[in-house]
């Protein structure tokens, strides 16, 4: 069976007398959780999918968490309508949410087609661009309250090293990716992961990786310098020097923030959705549906949406004033 989180060659290897390579399974049926989270009148979570069968060079979370698998179309649907009576947005997550439906026989395009009329903001995790289709955008975009950010997984802007890292595209086919999803939704926002110093990383590499985020133009990049895992397929190609990983990912964290600032900068003046996460001070904060973090210099209540005009941006958030009669709106 699939034991606390942990995988079957992983439990083995600690083993000084190895058990016969069938006795720990991993998983290869969604699992639905029978808790129920708190209630949360801003934000809901629904998972509709687990595993992966990506194998990239550095992840181990296939030997861990095992194959995707979906929840069933049914399931996942019902799930999003009941939290989005409760609460104000409802975020779609998995492991691998590009995957979801494949085992089952469906896909991500038809679950969304089903949401049509969902009286709440719908997000999307993490995808990989294989999951960029003209079907689901134009999907999207009949969503009555789609959230138009799209956390699109790079990894890094260099073909080489995205080949040793197992990641099947090109630097050429992602930016492609990122122009079609703009084509539907002009203002979006798109973010990111990068890994900074992978062992085949080279300055050229990085350059590379430099320059396809800023033709991406992303409103902000999750960052995260290279961590070798044992049993990945990158373990034994050992760490580039500390002093150079560190050089190279304050160089794109420099560039990160002048991204956030200039697509923050690119609102100033336009009216958005804010969903009040918190209220500190008399001062509330949330996201738009851009997911730009706003402080709106009045009080409301947790998941309440306040229509608000943007002002000038801060470091990693936006003011917005809310004029006389707009909207204000949430659940109850």
């Amino acid at each position: 069976e699939y034991v606390g989180g942990v995988g079957r060659k992983y439990i083995l290897s600690q083993l000084d007398e190895p058990l016969p390579d069938n006795d720990f399974l991993l998983p290869d049926i969604f699992e639905e959780s029978t808790a129920e989270a708190a209630l949360d009148r801003a934000r809901a979570y629904v998972k509709i999918q687990d595993g992966c069968n990506s194998f990239c060079s550095y992840c181990i979370v296939p030997h861990l968490r095992g194959r995707s698998r979906s929840r069933s179309l049914d399931s996942a649907v019902s799930e999003i309508k009941s939290k989005a009576e409760s609460a104000s947005e409802v975020v779609l997550l998995g492991i691998n949410l590009t995957a979801y439906g494949k085992d089952i026989g469906t896909d991500l395009c038809q679950l969304i087609q089903r949401l049509d009329g969902v009286d709440a903001r719908i997000r999307l995790g993490s995808l990989e661009i294989g999951a960029i289709t003209d079907a689901l955008l134009a999907a999207l975009g009949r969503l009555k309250r789609f959230c138009p950010h799209f956390h699109l997984s790079l990894q890094s802007g260099d073909d080489g090293v995205l080949r040793d890292m197992n990641r099947h595209y090109t630097s050429a086919q992602y930016l492609q990716k990122v122009e079609q999803i703009r084509k539907y939704f002009p203002d979006c926002a798109i973010t990111t992961d990068i890994i900074v110093g992978y062992p085949t990383e080279s300055e050229e590499a990085f350059e590379n990786t430099l320059k396809l985020a800023q033709q991406a133009g992303f409103s902000d990049m999750h960052v995260f310098p290279y961590s070798p895992r044992q049993g990945t397929a990158a373990y034994p190609l050992g760490e580039l020097s500390p002093s150079v990983v560190r050089s190279r990912e304050n160089r794109l964290l420099e560039l990160k923030q002048r991204l956030i600032t200039a697509y923050n900068g690119s609102f100033i003046g336009k009216s958005v959705e804010v969903l009040v996460e918190e209220t500190q001070d008399g001062i509330s904060y949330g996201y738009s549906r851009e997911y730009i973090r706003t402080a709106i210099d009045a009080r409301y209540p947790e998941g309440a949406l306040v229509t608000a005009t943007l002002q000038e941006p801060a470091e990693y958030l936006m003011r917005g004033i809310v004029e006389n009669g707009s909207s204000q709106k949430g659940k109850k």
